[in-house]
């Protein structure tokens, strides 16, 4: 069953809330977006567990096309 309350909602956001689902349909696009983000299976990586375990960049890695071979 459906409960009501009352939200205070900055101008901006009320604004792309209207743009994005309409006057009519925030509260269905809130509920949506709540569930969405508050019961999201949460994933446990092993990465930072341990220092040595943290993702690296990939930035300073080369292409082939950088090898003079």
């Amino acid at each position: 069953m459906p409960v009501r309350t009352t939200i205070t909602l900055r101008e901006d956001v009320y604004n792309m809330l209207v743009s994005i689902f309409g006057k009519r349909n925030i509260s269905e696009g809130l509920n949506k977006m709540l569930v969405e983000h508050m019961f999201e299976e949460k994933k446990k990586s092993m990465f930072g567990a341990d220092k040595w375990l943290q993702k690296a960049g990939t930035e300073d890695l080369r292409d082939h096309y950088d090898r003079d071979v």
